[in-house]
């Protein structure tokens, strides 16, 4: 799209002879293409731009206009009333026209406008490509106010977040946009939810305390992502949301921002073993979230216990992970467990030998930061069911076959009887998979496990079969 502007010029200086002509001004006008595109970052922009100078005393006698000091053209071009030249537009270069008209009888200083690269993109270092409606004054930043601009109807009056963009005619008579989001009327709040950061949780048992980081998912302002403390063009007091502990503030400005691709999560200290209320207020809708939560207490220190009948010999192995949410928190914990007369110490996973039919019992487990023991439990186990011997000799006849191939895992279970389900677990004993096998044959994808060992269990009727594969 192209426009043609006027500008009038007004004498600057007398006129040198007062023979002919009395200076009337001098009226200068250009076009470009408003649709030309720079990225905002760009420093400089370069394009052609139409102009040609009218009325003046060459006007009235048909003599010439000459623009002095003109650059490239011997110092001085020289142009009719009315005529076209393609002028290098730069908003480094040259601005400035010094016109003199009719055989230098009169001087006038002609300025083009400056455009930049945001003039040309639309977008702003100060601002996102979306602003915030102003629900009381009805305006939108970026949108000149001296401007008929055209907003969708119903903006403002909607019950949900609305998306929309506005439009408008600029003094150089370029179409110009901004986008908009309206958060005015809402009256139902959407859920939320809390992603607890494992490797940022810590407890401080000295203190009495623990410390986590949450991610936070689901307000508006989280959906919407955005950042606005360094940003000109937000309302002052529209702040993402207010986060509370107990009823006390301890963020009045948190922001989930998504402007350079880092979402940063909140921290809370709370008291050790009691359970404590996080309120969180999204300050664009008004909507309001009370959230109650729980610490780590004792009871809350637990582990997964994992029981695995080997029919080729008739043991159980146990496998006993202690590393759970609790624990993961704290540095340098670890785990001092009694077992027939025995003490392991353990820094993640016990793994014992057991016989069908024993009641596992750890009559003391210590949970130790350092030399601190600062929590102490006790496990006793159900008795351990395993396949009895009459069906032990049939489970012996069965075969149970698993190999790893291009990322799948490929499982064969020959038996007389029918198959019931497919369970697969990781070294730690925790269930990476569970479901039904109705087939003597299945797959499984696995390019995305970690690499190690796992453990493949095959239910039937009758009996079941467990062996180990390595995934590369």
């Amino acid at each position: 799209m192209r426009f043609t502007i006027l500008l009038f010029s007004f004498l600057l200086l007398p006129a040198l002879s007062f023979a002919q002509c009395d200076c009337p001004p001098i009226e200068m006008e250009f076009s470009f293409d408003c649709d030309q595109f720079y990225a905002p970052w760009d420093e400089q922009v370069n394009f052609d731009m139409t102009i040609s100078f009218h009325g003046g005393c060459a006007g009235e006698d048909g003599g010439e206009f000459s623009i002095d000091h003109y650059p490239n053209i011997g110092d001085v071009l020289n142009i009719a009333e009315g005529e076209q030249f393609v002028h290098p537009y730069s908003n480094w270069g040259l601005r400035d026209f010094i016109v003199f008209d009719t055989n230098w009888e009169c001087v006038d200083t002609l300025t083009l406008p400056y455009l930049d690269a945001q003039y040309f993109s639309g977008s702003s270092f100060d601002c996102p490509d979306y602003r915030f409606y102003d629900c009381e004054k009805g305006i939108l930043p970026g949108v000149p106010t001296d401007v008929e601009a055209i907003f969708p109807e119903g903006i403002g009056l909607a019950d949900s977040v609305q998306y929309f963009t506005a439009e408008w005619i600029d003094q150089y008579g370029c179409t110009k946009y901004q986008n908009g989001i309206a958060v005015c009327n809402i009256t139902n709040c959407d859920e939320i939810s809390l992603q607890w950061v494992a490797s940022e949780f810590s407890i401080d048992t000295i203190a009495g305390t623990e410390t986590s980081k949450f991610m936070l998912n689901g307000t508006t302002s989280a959906v919407l992502g955005f950042e606005p403390s360094g940003f000109k063009c937000w309302l002052p007091d529209q702040y993402p949301h207010t986060i509370m502990l107990n009823g006390d503030t301890i963020y009045s400005d948190f922001s989930v921002s998504s402007y350079y691709y880092e979402f940063d999560p909140f921290e809370v200290t709370y008291p050790l073993g009691e359970p404590y209320t996080l309120t969180v207020v999204d300050q664009l809708t008004g909507c309001v979230y009370d959230l109650e939560m729980n610490s780590c207490d004792c009871d809350e220190y637990g582990f997964h216990a994992e029981q695995i009948c080997n029919e080729e010999d008739g043991t159980v192995t146990g496998i006993y992970v202690f590393n759970e949410h609790c624990a993961q928190g704290q540095f340098g914990l670890s785990y001092e467990v009694s077992y027939n007369g025995d003490t392991f110490i353990v820094a993640d996973t016990l793994m014992l030998n057991h016989q069908p039919g024993e009641i596992v019992s750890f009559p003391e487990i210590k949970y130790l930061q350092g030399q601190q023991v600062f929590c102490t439990r006790t496990y006793e186990s159900e008795p351990i069911a395993c396949p009895p011997v009459s069906n032990r000799n049939l489970a012996s006849a069965q075969q149970l076959l698993v190999h790893v191939l291009a990322g799948r895992l490929m499982v064969s279970y020959l038996s007389q009887d029918k198959f019931r389900s497919l369970e697969i677990y990781d070294c730690q004993g925790r269930l990476m998979l569970q479901q039904s096998m109705l087939e003597p044959q299945q797959q499984v994808n696995v390019s995305h496990w970690p690499t190690g060992s796992y453990f493949v269990r095959v239910y039937s009727d009758l009996a079941h079969r467990t062996t180990q594969v390595f995934v590369p």
